[in-house]
C-alpha cells in the first residue's frame, strides 16, 4: 500500500506556480540571494579587521581593532591584506615568532611593498640579510648618532625659524606636513648625502618631489587608487634616478683618490666589498639608499605628527615638557647628547605615542616548514602549516592589557615609575628612557634579529625636534574649522592635517 505525501496547507488559487524560465528568474535570484547572505557574513567576519575598514571605511580604531582581534584569540586565521594569514598577538607571540623561529620564517612582504623596496634589505633573508645589516650597523653606532645631533639641530632651528616667518605674515602651517618634510630632509642629507640648500624650505627638488607618490600603490585597487600601482611605479624610477647620480657622484670622488672622513650608510655600503672582493653594484646600492630614505624618515615623521597634535589636545602635558626644557635651556639654542639624556618626560611623551600610535601596524613572516605555536591565553597548540603567512600584530601588542594597565590610555607617566622591565638579551632592549622595555612588547621599531637598525637614530631626531619645537615656539592655536584627523597607518595618507598658527614663544627667547 503506497503513502501519499499532501502540503500541510493548501494553496490559495491565485498563486500559480512558474511555468517558464523567465518567470522562474526572479524566484531563484531571490534564492540565490537567501543562500549567499550567511556566507556573505561569514566572509566578512573572517576578513581581518583592517581590510575591512580599507575596503568599507570607518575610523581606524587601534582599540577596536585589538578587541576584535582578541576575540577571537592570541593566534587565528583571517584574511588580511596579505591575503590569507595567521594573526599573532602580544610580547609572547612576538618572542615566538621573531626569535625563536627566527630560522624557519622568511621576511614577508606584500606585493604592493615589494614594487616599493624590492632588492633592498627589508626583503633579504639569510645569509644576504646577514651580510647587509653587518655592513650598515656601523653607521648606527651610538658614537656616529652623538655626531648626527649638531647637524639635526641646525636643520631644525632653520627651518623653524622659516616656519615662522611664514606664519607672521598671517598664513596658517599644516604642522603635520612640516614635520614630515623635515624629517624626510635629515633622511635626504644625513642618510644618503643629497645636497639640498638651507633655503629650499619647500623641498621642491626632484628627488623630494618623486617622493610624495612613492606608497601609492602599496594597496591594490579598489582598496587603493586605480592610478597608484603606475604612479608608484613612476616615482620610484624617478627616484632611484636621483640616488644612482648621488651614488656616481660618490663613485667619481673615490675614483680620484678622495677617502670620506664621515661615513653615513650610503658610504659604507659603496665602499663595502664581500670575500672576493667584489662590490655592489649602482641598482643595488640605490635600491638600499631608497630603503634608507623610506624607514629613515616615516616613521619619525608619523610621531613627531602626533607629538605636535598631542601638545594640542593635551596642554598640561605641553606645560610640563616646557617646564623639563625650559630648565635645560639656561639661555642657549643648543642642544648637546648630554641634553638628551635629560629629557626624560619628553622621552617618555615620545614612547607613549610609539605605543598608541604606530606608524606600522602589523611585520609578516613566512613559514618555511609546519610551525606549531601554544599561545599564552592557555587556548590548544595551533600547527601554523608551511608557506603560511604569519602577521605579529604590532598595534595590539602595544595596547596589550597584559602588559599595560589601562591600555587604551594617553599616560606618559607609565615610563617614569621605579619598575624596570628588562630581557634577558640587552641588545634587544631599548636604551633611552627612564624604563629600559622589551622591543618584544613597545613594538613600534621592531624586534628580534630584524628590529629597525636606525632605532636611536629616530628617537636622536625625535627628541631633538620635539625639543625645539616646545621651548621655542607657540602652536596651539588651531585654524577655525580645521579637523584635527585620527592617525593613520603608514601605507594611509592624511589629505591635511592640522593648521595652525606658528609663533616664537616669548618666554626664554634667547
Amino acid at each position: 500500500m503506497s503513502t501519499q505525501w499532501k502540503l500541510p496547507v493548501v494553496l490559495p488559487s491565485t498563486i500559480r506556480l512558474p511555468s517558464t524560465w523567465s518567470e522562474a528568474g526572479p524566484y531563484i535570484a531571490g534564492a540565490a540571494v537567501v543562500a549567499a547572505v550567511p556566507l556573505a557574513v561569514s566572509l566578512f567576519n573572517f576578513m581581518d579587521p583592517v581590510l575591512r575598514k580599507l575596503i568599507f571605511g570607518g575610523d581606524f580604531d587601534y582599540a577596536a581593532i585589538r578587541d576584535e582581534r582578541l576575540s577571537k584569540g592570541r593566534a587565528y586565521k583571517s584574511l588580511g591584506i596579505v591575503g590569507r594569514q595567521w594573526v599573532l598577538t602580544g610580547e609572547h607571540a612576538a618572542k615566538w615568532l621573531l626569535w625563536e623561529q627566527k630560522h624557519n620564517v622568511l621576511a614577508g612582504t606584500s606585493p604592493g611593498i615589494e614594487s616599493v623596496v624590492g632588492g633592498s634589505i627589508i626583503t633579504q633573508n639569510g645569509a644576504a640579510h646577514a651580510n647587509t645589516r653587518r655592513l650598515m650597523t656601523p653607521a648606527f653606532r651610538s658614537d656616529v648618532i652623538r655626531s648626527y645631533v649638531p647637524g639635526v639641530l641646525k636643520t631644525t632651528l632653520n627651518e623653524m625659524e622659516y616656519w615662522a616667518t611664514v606664519s607672521a605674515k598671517g598664513n596658517y602651517l599644516d604642522i603635520e606636513n612640516e614635520l614630515k618634510q623635515l624629517a624626510l630632509r635629515f633622511a635626504l642629507t644625513l642618510l644618503i648625502g643629497a645636497e639640498i640648500p638651507d633655503e629650499e624650505h619647500e623641498l621642491s627638488g626632484q628627488l623630494a618631489k618623486s617622493y610624495e607618490h612613492l606608497f601609492d600603490g602599496t594597496l591594490p585597487w579598489p582598496i587603493g587608487n586605480w592610478d597608484g600601482k603606475q604612479k608608484s611605479k613612476e616615482a620610484r624610477e624617478k627616484i632611484l634616478k636621483d640616488v644612482e647620480a648621488i651614488i656616481e657622484k660618490r663613485l667619481e670622488r673615490l675614483a680620484t683618490g678622495y677617502q670620506p672622513t664621515d661615513m653615513d650608510p650610503l658610504w659604507l655600503l659603496i665602499k663595502a666589498k664581500d670575500e672576493d672582493g667584489n662590490s655592489l653594484s649602482i641598482p643595488e646600492l640605490a635600491n638600499h639608499a631608497l630603503l634608507l630614505v623610506i624607514a629613515g624618515h616615516e616613521t619619525t615623521a608619523r610621531i613627531l605628527g602626533s607629538f605636535a597634535i598631542k601638545c594640542i589636545q593635551h596642554p598640561t602635558i605641553l606645560a610640563r615638557i616646557r617646564e623639563e626644557q625650559d630648565a635645560l635651556k639656561k639661555g642657549s639654542a643648543n642642544i648637546t647628547e648630554a641634553d638628551l639624556k635629560c629629557m626624560p618626560y619628553l622621552d617618555a611623551v615620545f614612547r607613549e605615542i610609539e605605543r598608541l600610535e604606530p606608524p606600522v601596524p602589523f611585520t609578516s613572516r613566512v613559514a618555511m616548514k609546519d610551525l606549531i605555536y601554544t599561545p599564552i591565553d592557555n587556548k590548544k597548540p595551533v600547527v601554523i602549516e608551511k608557506g603560511s603567512t604569519i602577521s605579529w600584530d604590532m598595534g595590539s601588542t602595544n595596547r596589550d592589557p597584559l602588559s599595560y594597565p589601562n591600555p587604551d590610555s594617553f599616560m606618559p607617566e607609565r615610563w617614569l615609575t621605579p619598575a624596570t622591565t628588562t630581557t634577558t638579551d640587552e641588545a634587544e632592549a631599548s636604551d633611552l628612557g627612564t624604563i629600559k622595555i622589551s622591543n618584544y612588547k613597545l613594538a613600534t621599531f621592531g624586534a628580534g634579529h630584524r628590529v629597525c637598525m636606525g632605532m636611536m637614530f629616530a628617537r636622536m631626531e625625535m627628541l631633538v625636534v620635539g625639543a625645539v619645537l616646545v621651548r621655542d615656539y607657540e602652536f596651539s592655536e588651531v585654524k577655525p574649522g580645521s579637523k584635527i584627523q585620527k592617525d593613520l597607518p603608514i601605507f594611509l595618507n592624511k589629505k591635511v592635517g592640522a593648521m595652525v598658527r606658528f609663533n616664537k614663544r616669548s618666554v626664554g627667547n634667547y
